[in-house]
């Protein structure tokens, strides 16, 4: 079990004060905008100045049991190659062909960092974190800015690493497909911890009458879609919208 006990802020106001216990496997880290997730992750990771407590199966974390990716970070005006050979070297990295054909960088080794597209210079990032081996991975918005393969990717990369993953995302499709476990902020303190599937809230179906096609949500599923169907429609999908809500 991965234990946070966590509190930080900024020019003494505390923006995020959050306990926890995550259990292992991939964890989504959602809320709204300025909720305080990229301050948790930060202060788990030990990048900012926090009262923490982090203990995996209870023994504190330390600098090379975690691996963590923040938003940004390579130098623009060197090249990727450059710039990967020197973290890797500093960090200690033993995956570097894998993370390299991973995420296919090997055509942008010998380009500047700064003439990169948000996506490929994203890939860059990740290639960082994902050549290294940790106990624990923390990851700030990892599929920001790639294309549809590369999320494809990245998720399944997820259920793959270390014992512990946790990840944002404003993406319920992502929490769907890779998170066993979910932490929901708002206002910097936590509003859920447990399975996607515990969340209980609305439900968005979504229908077909010929060319027609409409989606409702309501909190008494079954019977919008006994409506839908006396009135000729076909149910395509029926899914919960409580992720989406937590993210609102």
């Amino acid at each position: 079990m991965l234990a946070l006990d966590v509190s930080a802020g900024y020019r003494g106001r505390t923006v995020v004060e959050v306990s926890a216990s995550v259990p292992p496997g991939v964890t989504a880290l959602v809320g709204p905008n300025g909720s305080g997730k990229t301050t948790l992750l930060r202060a788990v990771a030990g990048a900012i100045p926090a009262r923490r407590r982090v203990e995996v199966d209870g023994r504190p974390l330390g600098p090379r049991d975690v691996a963590y990716l923040p938003h940004g970070g390579l130098d623009p005006n060197a090249r990727v190659g450059d710039e990967l050979e020197f973290y890797w070297e500093v960090l200690g990295a033993e995956r570097r062909d894998y993370a390299v054909d991973l995420l296919d960088l090997k055509e942008l080794m010998g380009r500047k960092v700064g003439e990169l597209s948000r996506g490929q210079a994203r890939r860059a990032e990740l290639a960082v974190v994902l050549a290294l081996r940790r106990r624990v991975y923390l990851l700030d918005e990892p599929l920001e800015g790639l294309d549809v393969q590369y999320r494809g990717a990245v998720l399944g990369e997820l259920r793959r690493l270390g014992e512990y993953v946790i990840f944002t995302t404003h993406d319920p499709s992502a929490v769907e497909a890779a998170a066993g476990w979910l932490l929901a902020l708002r206002g910097g303190r936590l509003a859920y911890s447990g399975p996607p599937s515990g969340l209980k809230g609305r439900v968005a179906i979504r229908a077909r009458k010929g060319g027609e096609v409409v989606t409702v949500e309501t909190d008494r599923p079954e019977e919008k879609v006994e409506e839908l169907r006396s009135l000729g429609y076909s149910v395509e999908e029926v899914r919960s919208t409580a992720v989406e809500e937590l993210m609102r």
